[in-house]
This record gives C-alpha cells, sequence and structure tokens, in this order.
C-alpha cells in the first residue's frame, strides 16, 4: 500500500507509532479517549475540534485560516493572499482538495496517499513566505525546493 517511490518506515517506528495509538484509544482510565475526545469537540471548551465541526464544502475561506491557526500554524499576510485571492495558487490548492478520494485514512491506498501528499506539498508551497513575487506553477517550484534541499 506504499506508493511507488516512498521509503517504508524502519520497523521499529511503526511499532512504536501503533503503540502510540492504541494508547491514545484506550477507553479506561482517567484520561479514556471518549472523554478526550468528548472535551476536544465541546463547543464551551477551548479546544480547536469544535472550530472544524462545522465546516462547509471544499474552498479556502477564512474560517479555515483561523481554524489553522488555531493549530499553533503560523499563516503569512502573503500566504493567505496567496490562498484567498483568486490565482493560481488558490486554484491549485482547491483542485488537490477536490482531488481527495473520499475513504476512511485506515483504508487509504497508494492513490489516496499521493493525492494528500500532492496536498501537503501545495499547502507548504502556499505558506512558504520565498514563494516568488511572480506567478509561477506550484509543480516548478515545488521541484526548485526539492533541488535546493538536496
Amino acid at each position: 500500500m506504499i506508493p511507488d517511490g516512498w521509503q517504508p518506515p524502519p520497523p521499529d517506528l511503526a511499532a512504536d507509532a501503533k503503540q502510540k495509538a492504541m494508547e491514545a484509544l484506550r477507553s479506561d482510565g482517567p484520561h479514556a479517549a471518549q472523554h478526550r475526545l468528548a472535551r476536544f469537540y465541546d463547543t464551551n471548551g477551548d479546544y480547536a475540534g469544535a472550530s472544524f465541526a462545522q465546516l462547509g464544502p471544499i474552498d479556502i475561506t477564512p474560517a479555515d485560516l483561523l481554524a489553522t491557526t488555531l493549530l499553533s500554524v503560523r499563516i503569512r499576510p502573503g500566504a493567505a493572499r496567496r490562498m484567498l485571492d483568486r490565482g493560481d495558487t488558490r486554484n491549485t490548492l482547491l483542485r488537490k482538495l477536490r482531488d481527495l478520494p473520499d475513504c476512511d485514512l485506515a483504508n487509504a491506498g497508494s492513490p489516496a496517499l499521493t493525492a494528500m501528499e500532492g496536498l501537503h506539498e501545495a499547502v507548504k508551497q502556499a505558506l512558504d513566505r520565498r514563494y516568488g513575487q511572480e506567478p509561477q506553477c506550484l509543480g516548478d517550484r515545488q521541484q526548485a525546493m526539492r533541488e535546493e534541499e538536496a
């Protein structure tokens, strides 16, 4: 189920992730999963979950940027404009969102993971303050950044 070109995680990393996930899903003890989830989505509380519970159709709105900042992701003014104003960046992000298959993450196969990676890369590009002043294709910019990292 790993997309072509992706490296499998080391066995100890996968085992550690599974152990932490199982611990987080425990239904017993003073911090049972159902209690933490109820608190996270409680509209009278101060957690971000309730902010996501009422999101609308696939679009990028100021409410999405607010929700993202509630998760402590900094969105600079230029990035906010690129995401909200009509143009190549917004069009690319909306296309990547529409390309995501409607499936549970637990059942996500290679096409779904590849689509998620594409959206993740496009969002990283939109957030990058080094993103060029001149409009350019996100795919070209992604390639240039990968070359810079290498």
